[in-house]
């Protein structure tokens, strides 16, 4: 596990996709202000105009690397990939201003071209800017000779990629290969902690993320192998084309290497917020590695999830799954997801159908900033993330949570007791001897919940809840009309509302509680006709169809 950071910054350097026209939220940004606005450009003799150059802007490819700064006492860079190539490194990072010396690490998700091909461009460019220190490169051990696919339904070899830059070569280029297995934090040449966690090999526990489908890998007889069975003999500066090829061709053969166990994931901690995801190809698949955090990390919420989720072809990958997983089987479930490289086209449009603008289709350039908080990171320690089996264990965590409460013995106001506990379909019901003198409800509404008290019905908590549970209606609020309010009565249910403020508070789902038209404030009126009403702009721990209505009742 590694330390929390203050802030944190990524720059998408490579991907498949270039997206600069559309609006991003807060803390996203694209490349093309900086190329509008650069002090560089070039001016238009006939308009006077700066021009606005395309040979300048970055290139689209089939691969990925992100730039990630984490900031705290100190501030890190560390480069996690680096796309299939040297060209489309080159022109991005020249593009962006990327300046490769102040680098302090580079890490490598797995061995596969379209992530390590541009190793040894990135220590050539870096080289030429400047650097005189060799490069920390975190490498997993396990690097294959070849890796090719072997498609179905015959799954026959058909095709190998460029082997994989080797250590010698790096070595070459000032670059330190530093080999792990296991999860660990990165240091940097000096040995301080970065912030930035790899993990090592990702436990395989949903069924339905089967790997890569087709992948090989060549591997050695064992008479051709090191000593410690790590490589070929020589095998780093073999060739891989012509006759010299075919002469030092080592004997062996392709097995089936679906699983791709050297794949790694980075996370960082960012105080306030929770971990911040990479998964580059997510071979092992994204529920995976998100169901391996608890451990790491003590249980923290996912707060973002980037990179690329494998999610192509559409037709057999666990796109359905997946999204269900993401959406509705994590409790908290992420803040934002920032689909790239292989997850495709078709699965970002289910991720946006579940998410909305909490997914952001990102591309080459997109920039990012989190930006810490102390004082929320205190309340999220007492926040868990829990992996539920089916989406109805959200409903099973929220009692879980609510049983554990203590409302009557923390809230309680002017008297009045205030009782909170769980039940089987996940509302709170106060068993008391006397009967509620008012009752909070919570009930699903088109993007945001509405939050309704009122005083109880002749001491009839059922009739009462069951005459108001229907009121929504489209996002439209429809209040019935009733006596007016005693003063008893508004006192309860103002307590009521407190109690039911509270406990969302406390299960840190609160975000604010907004005016809206129609819809009063929580602390400005008490409705004639018994209703106090407010509009509670939720975090989006639940979605629609998974937030349980609940009751928070005032008690004499």
């Amino acid at each position: 596990m590694a330390q929390r950071v203050d802030k944190l910054e990524f720059l998408v350097l490579v991907d498949n996709s270039i997206e600069r026209l559309q609006r991003l939220p807060p803390g996203f940004s694209h490349e093309l202000p900086q190329h509008l606005h650069h002090h560089l450009n070039p001016v238009d003799e006939l308009t006077g105009l700066p021009l606005t150059r395309f040979e300048d802007f970055c290139c689209g490819a089939h691969g990925l690397s992100i730039l990630i700064t984490t900031i705290g006492d100190e501030q890190f860079q560390v480069l996690f990939d680096t796309g299939p190539e040297g060209l489309s490194i080159r022109r991005n990072v020249e593009a962006l201003d990327v300046d490769l010396t102040k680098l302090d690490a580079f890490v490598l998700s797995h061995w596969h071209r379209d992530h390590s091909g541009g190793i040894l461009e990135t220590l050539k460019m870096r080289n030429a800017q400047g650097a005189q220190t060799p490069l920390k490169l975190d490498l997993h051990p396990d690097r294959p000779i070849r890796r090719g696919l072997a498609p179905g339904p015959k799954y026959v070899p058909i095709t190998n990629w460029l082997p994989d830059p080797s250590f010698s070569e790096m070595r070459a280029l000032n670059g330190a290969p530093d080999l792990h297995a296991e999860g660990h934090e990165i240091k940097n040449a000096a040995g301080k902690g970065t912030g930035v966690y790899v993990s090592g090999e990702i436990p395989r526990v949903h069924p339905f993320e089967k790997g890569l489908p087709g992948a090989v890998t060549w591997m050695l007889n064992e008479d051709e192998k090191d000593a410690d069975g790590s490589k070929a003999k020589g095998e780093e500066a073999m060739p891989t084309s012509g006759s010299e090829a075919q002469a030092a061709k080592p004997r062996g053969g392709w097995v089936t290497d679906e699983l791709l166990k050297d794949e790694r994931y980075v996370a960082v901690d960012v105080k306030g917020h929770g971990l911040v995801l990479f998964s580059a190809c997510s071979h092992a698949g994204i529920c995976n590695v998100i169901s391996s955090t608890p451990d790491v990390f003590n249980k923290r919420p996912v707060h973002m999830v980037v990179g690329g989720l494998h999610l192509i072809p559409i037709e057999t990958q666990p796109v359905a799954e997946t999204v269900n997983f993401l959406g509705k089987r994590m409790s908290p479930r992420p803040d934002w997801i920032v689909p790239l490289h292989c997850t495709g086209v078709e699965a970002r449009g289910k991720l946006i159908d579940e998410f909305g603008k909490q997914c952001i289709p990102s591309g080459v350039g997109i920039k990012v900033t989190v930006e810490g908080d102390e004082e929320k990171d205190r309340k999220l320690d007492d926040v868990d993330l829990v992996i539920n089996s089916t989406e109805g264990g959200i409903r099973r965590t929220l009692t879980e949570r609510l049983r554990c409460s203590r409302l009557s013995t923390t809230l309680a106001e002017d008297g009045a007791d205030l009782r909170a506990d769980g039940s089987a379909n996940g509302a709170v019901v106060a068993p008391s001897p006397s009967p509620p003198k008012a009752v909070a409800l919570l009930d699903p509404v088109i993007d945001d919940r509405v939050l309704r008290a009122l005083p109880a019905s002749a001491g009839n908590v059922a009739s009462n809840v069951s005459a108001h549970h229907d009121e929504v209606d489209a996002g439209r609020l429809r209040l019935p009309r009733r006596r007016e309010a005693s003063p008893s009565d508004q006192g309860a249910v103002r307590r009521a509302l407190t109690a039911a403020l509270a406990l969302l508070s406390q299960l840190n789902v609160l975000e604010r509680v907004e005016e809206r038209e129609r819809v009063f404030p929580v602390r400005q009126r008490v409705l004639g006709h018994n209703v106090l009403v407010a509009v509670l702009v939720i975090r989006r721990v639940w979605s629609q169809r998974t937030c349980p209505s609940f009751r928070c009742q005032a008690v004499k």
